[in-house]
């Protein structure tokens, strides 16, 4: 065998084996078309859901085979790893833990955190992990601000999140979880204090959170969070990024606006870029593979879990909350 066959097979990658839980209404067109962009390193092995017309439709579709039990997946030794779609999280994590399976999961409950068990706060107990789907940290406009902290605005020191007010509770609404998570991948997961930061003007206060920071001890990194009636449909959140060199502003999962503290601002729209769900899929199998690349734990949605309890409290009895040094 030549040096050059014996180099094209060294960076053959290896075929990874999933097993699919779940077919949702959106396969076709949110998930085939990853599976496919990615087939020479992924393949679907079977499919379960618990309508057997839709696990055979889904398989037919994925040009993999259904199988008519959830334990028959678990069981399959071919399959490495596991992502859920559509089923809920309990009791899979506990069978994952059992069968020494890897899983992420996606779509609806995704990061469930109430079913999420509290008994598996690290992941999983062996070697394999358990993967939340908190894909907000990989949208494109998350991306570039990275990039842009990296070589240009420097490191962010504080962040104000910002949610249309409406019936939905703060806590309540549907991007808090991933956004915070999201925060925190900025900011440290090092809670210190929630608080009021100002009192209720309009019907909407604003609270912060105080996040220790290992190199600046005494500089603590500012999470601030608020409903405002100047947010209007179809805005869903707003994001202001103050750094040490200039700040961004995100109102959208590809739009971000930024500048230097000397310059004027730039605005950039990312809509050629890849969806946060693909990136996420790409480097749960790049982990599994054996890389080091990192991808969201389980002690990830339980800081968001933590986080998001003390806030609940701190709306109720407008009294701060102050967490021990980790």
């Amino acid at each position: 065998m030549t040096g050059l066959a014996l180099k094209n097979i060294q960076r053959q990658p290896r075929l990874i084996q999933l097993g699919l839980i779940g077919a949702p209404d959106d396969l076709r067109q949110t998930y085939l078309p990853i599976f496919v962009k990615y087939a020479h390193r992924i393949q679907i092995n079977s499919v379960y859901d618990p309508a057997w017309m839709c696990a055979k439709q889904a398989a037919q579709l994925l040009r993999s085979k259904a199988t008519p039990s959830l334990l028959d997946l678990f069981h399959n030794n071919q399959i490495e790893a596991l992502i859920c779609l559509k089923s809920p999280w309990t009791p899979l994590t506990r069978l994952a833990d059992h069968f020494n399976k890897n899983i992420l999961f996606l779509g609806p409950t995704s990061i469930d955190i109430a079913a999420f068990p509290s008994s598996h706060p690290s992941s999983l107990s062996g070697s394999q992990f358990c993967c939340p789907g908190l894909t907000w940290r990989y949208q494109p406009a998350m991306l570039r601000l990275l990039e842009l902290i990296s070589t240009k605005l420097g490191i962010a020191q504080h962040i104000e999140l910002t949610f249309p007010t409406g019936s939905t509770s703060l806590t309540q609404h549907p991007l808090v979880a991933s956004l915070l998570d999201w925060a925190f991948v900025l900011l440290g997961r090092d809670l210190h204090c929630v608080d009021i930061e100002q009192a209720s003007t309009g019907g909407c206060s604003k609270y912060v959170f105080q996040l220790r920071r290992k190199r600046s001890p005494h500089e603590p990194a500012r999470l601030f969070i608020a409903q405002a009636q100047t947010l209007q449909p179809p805005a869903e959140f707003s994001a202001k990024i103050v750094c040490a060199q200039g700040e961004a502003l995100i109102n959208s999962p590809v739009d971000l606006s930024w500048t230097l503290h000397s310059g004027s601002w730039q605005t950039e729209v990312l809509h050629q870029e890849r969806a946060a769900v693909e990136v996420l899929i790409d480097h749960y199998c790049r982990r599994i593979a054996g890389g080091l690349i990192p991808v969201p734990a389980g002690e990830d949605l339980c800081v968001v879990e933590k986080a998001l309890s003390a806030l609940d409290a701190v709306m109720t009895t407008h009294q701060p909350i102050t967490f021990d040094s980790a």
